[in-house]
């Protein structure tokens, strides 16, 4: 307590009994920053992982949207620190269909590329795959009414 207490300014209130009537609520923001800082909480990637991509999702609120709640769970931004971004963009790879997943892994060095390029590739091979995916369609009703 005392190290906490130091590190956030407070050592008038260290061993001294004349401070414990002071308030706490103005010392409280900076007391929760420092516990932050020196018990930081530990961050399980499993229970990060996003739900998987819908066959019709928006690509860009998906990002956006999984971006977010990382800030939030984490309580800092995923792409300031660089085993955070490498967890998150490996979270994201794993959300995808199989395909896309496969052609991302192929891609080299995805994990240090800046934001806008991930999600360029990421938008490029899942339009991609979705245009397979309709051709497929469309080939299999052709056949189907051939055969009809």
């Amino acid at each position: 307590m005392e190290k906490v207490l130091n590190d956030s300014g407070l050592q008038a209130a260290v061993d001294n009994p004349q401070n414990d009537g002071e308030s706490f609520n103005q010392f409280r923001p900076t007391m929760w920053q420092v516990l932050r800082t020196d018990y930081p909480t530990r961050i399980d990637p499993k229970s990060l992982k996003g739900e998987m991509l819908g066959d019709t999702g928006n690509l860009a609120t998906y990002l956006h949207r999984q971006l977010k709640r990382w800030k939030q769970e984490t309580e800092r931004d995923p792409e300031g620190d660089p085993l955070m971004t490498i967890i998150f963009r490996s979270s994201v790879v794993e959300a995808m269909p199989q395909p896309v997943r496969s052609r991302l892994e192929d891609v080299v060095g995805l994990d240090y590329k800046m934001h806008r390029e991930l999600c360029d590739h990421v938008t490029h091979q899942v339009e991609k795959y979705r245009k397979d995916e309709q051709k497929l369609k469309e080939q299999e009703k052709e056949a189907r009414r051939k055969l009809t």
